[in-house]
């Protein structure tokens, strides 16, 4: 079994098993079988108007950005609010 001996962030070494990597393998496995099942499951064509744009796009790609734009947007705020606690902190 290999064992790799890495560094947390309070300079900690820790070890990290070749049983841990294992599952972390199993977890991204099970994460693409479920993304393809829906992708699959939401493959129609639905129409779409946004603006001046008029079309029809698969459910599955609109939910995705969807889900993605949520995701960058959160973590755009909570690096803005993580700076301005750190600002006022130094204040």
């Amino acid at each position: 079994m290999e064992v790799k001996l890495t560094d947390n962030e309070h300079g900690a070494v820790e070890e990290e098993s070749g049983a841990r990597q294992s599952a972390w393998l199993v977890i991204a496995g099970i994460i693409v079988i479920a993304v393809a099942i829906f992708i699959a499951q939401n493959a129609e064509d639905v129409p779409i108007q946004f603006l001046f744009f008029e079309g029809s796009v698969p459910l599955w790609l609109i939910i995705v950005t969807a889900l993605v734009l949520g995701a960058i947007l959160g973590q755009v705020f909570f690096y803005l609010r993580r700076r301005r606690k750190r600002k006022e902190l130094k204040d």
